[in-house]
């Protein structure tokens, strides 16, 4: 399956916020796969990138990166053989700069 949790970027909340909040989905979301037998190595991952709202002061690239990472290093399971992030959110060009970073 394709496992696309979000956490809907509307609002000014911090990317701090985001960070706690989509942590905490993505630990109910594998708790709930697990729960139901999902065969890991057969899914696949899209989840949004660690941001503030898209009202409230924008993070730069490095946070950006850096939360995200660390907060997929701390949910994700060994199993799941690929993550591939949600688009829409940002232009192209900052969504390549974030992942670069």
């Amino acid at each position: 399956p394709i496992v696309e949790p979000e956490i809907v970027p509307n609002g000014s909340h911090s990317i701090d916020a985001c960070a706690v909040i989509t942590e905490q989905v993505l630990a109910a979301q594998f708790a709930a796969l697990k729960l139901y037998g999902c065969y890991l190595p057969g899914a696949v991952l899209k989840p949004n990138m660690v941001k503030n709202g898209i009202d409230g002061p924008r993070a730069d690239h490095d946070t950006v990166a850096k939360l995200t990472v660390e907060t997929l290093l701390k949910t994700v399971p060994k199993a799941l053989p690929g993550i591939f992030f949600l688009s829409g959110e940002t232009a192209l060009d900052e969504d390549n700069e974030e992942v670069a970073t």
